[in-house]
C-alpha cells in the first residue's frame, strides 16, 4: 500500500479525532462523493446521507435498501435494484457504518448529523419530496395496494417489503412538507381514496404501527380508512375533499375511534376545526379503549390550540370522564380551560 493514501479506513479516522476544522473535513468528503467519475455512485452516496438525516428513527440496512432501490414510476418492487451493502458504504467514503449489534445504518459521528443540520438547504434540495416520493411509490407497489384478510398475511408482506413499515408510519409527515406535485398527489390519493371497501395493505402496516395492542391481538385493521389517515396526518386538503365528496366523515375505526379523535390526538387544529364545523360530526364520540372523546384525547397530548377550540363550543362535554372513572374535569385543572 502506497504511504499515505487516502484510504476510507484513514477518512473515518480522521473523522473520529475531530479535528478543529471538523466542518470543513465534512465538506470536503461530501465534495469528493459529488465529484466522484460515476454519477450513479455520486448519486446514491447523496441519497443515503440525506436519508440518514432526515430519518425520524434509525432505519435497518434492509429498509435502507429497499428505499434506495425505488426509482420514480416503478409499480412492482424490483428486487435487482437493491445496492448492496458495500456498495452502499463504499460510496459514502467513510462518513456512514452499519451497526453490528442493531444491523441500523448511522453516520460515523454524531458531529455529522450536527454538520448537517446547520447546512441542510446547502446540501439537500427538495428532500421532502423526494423522501415523500419514495414512501408513496413504494406503498403503491402492487401486492400493497391489496386489503390483507388476515394476519398472516400482512406479516408476510411486513417480511417481504422491508420498507414497509417506515413508508407507512411516515410517508404523511413527509407529503405535508412536500411541494405541489400533481404525481405526488396522484399516489397519496391512491391510498387515501381507495375504492375497495376494507384498506389496502398500505394503510393496514399504518395502523399495525399505531396500535399497541393489535400486535399481541395479531388484530388486522378492517376498518381503519383513508379518512382516518389524512386525519392523523393532518392533511387538511385530502380532508377538504373528503367533505366535499361527503364521505362519510364519523367512520369507526377497529378502535371504535372517529377521525377528528386522530386529529385532536395529534394536534391538526386545521383538520379539528374543519370537522367540529360540520353537522354530522359527533363532537363527544367515545372511543372503545378508555372510553375518551377528541377533548380528552387533545389535553392528554397537550394541544393547547386543539382544546380552546373545543372547549368553546356549548355541545363539548368538558367534564367527561373514561371508562376507568378517573375524573377528567377540564374546566378545573386544565390551565387552557
Amino acid at each position: 500500500m502506497i504511504l499515505g493514501m487516502p484510504t476510507k479506513s484513514k477518512r473515518r479516522g480522521s473523522l473520529e479525532t475531530l479535528p478543529t476544522d471538523l466542518y470543513d473535513s465534512f465538506q470536503g468528503v461530501i465534495a469528493k462523493i459529488r465529484e466522484c467519475p460515476s454519477a450513479s455512485q455520486a448519486e446514491l452516496g447523496m441519497q443515503v446521507l440525506m436519508w440518514l438525516h432526515f430519518a425520524y428513527r434509525p432505519l435497518k440496512l434492509a429498509e435502507l435498501q429497499h428505499a434506495l432501490a425505488v426509482e420514480k414510476n416503478h409499480t412492482e418492487f424490483d428486487a435487482d435494484n437493491i445496492p448492496p451493502r458495500k456498495a452502499l458504504l463504499d460510496c459514502c467514503l467513510g462518513l456512514v457504518k452499519v451497526d453490528k449489534e442493531t444491523s441500523t445504518v448511522r453516520f460515523v459521528h454524531y458531529t455529522l448529523e450536527e454538520y448537517f443540520h446547520k447546512y441542510t438547504t446547502a446540501e439537500f434540495t427538495n428532500w421532502s419530496t423526494s423522501i415523500a416520493e419514495t414512501c408513496l411509490t413504494y406503498l403503491n407497489f402492487g401486492k400493497l395496494r391489496q386489503h390483507c384478510k388476515d394476519f398472516s398475511s400482512l406479516k408476510e408482506n411486513m417480511n417481504k417489503y422491508a420498507f414497509l413499515s417506515y413508508a407507512a408510519l411516515y410517508w404523511g409527515t413527509y407529503y405535508v412538507k412536500h411541494q405541489c406535485i400533481d404525481d405526488l398527489t396522484r399516489l397519496a390519493n391512491t391510498i387515501l381514496d381507495h375504492e375497495s371497501k376494507h384498506p389496502p395493505c398500505a394503510i393496514q402496516a399504518l395502523y399495525w404501527e399505531l396500535d399497541k395492542t393489535a400486535s399481541w391481538r395479531r388484530h388486522v385493521a378492517q376498518q381503519f380508512s383513508g379518512v382516518h389517515v389524512t386525519a392523523y396526518f393532518g392533511l387538511s386538503e385530502s380532508m377538504a375533499y373528503f367533505c366535499n365528496m361527503e364521505r362519510n366523515i364519523e367512520l369507526r375505526d377497529d378502535s371504535d375511534r372517529t377521525p377528528l379523535s386522530w386529529a385532536a390526538e395529534k394536534g391538526h387544529g386545521a383538520i379539528v376545526r374543519l370537522l367540529i364545523e360540520r353537522d354530522d360530526v359527533d363532537v363527544n364520540a367515545k372511543e372503545r379503549g378508555y372510553g375518551w372523546t377528541p377533548l380528552l384525547w387533545a389535553a392528554e397530548s397537550g394541544h393547547e390550540v386543539v382544546v380552546r377550540l373545543l372547549v368553546e363550543r356549548d355541545d363539548v362535554d368538558v367534564n367527561a370522564k373514561d371508562l376507568n372513572w378517573v375524573d377528567t374535569t377540564l374546566t378545573g385543572g386544565c390551565p387552557w380551560a
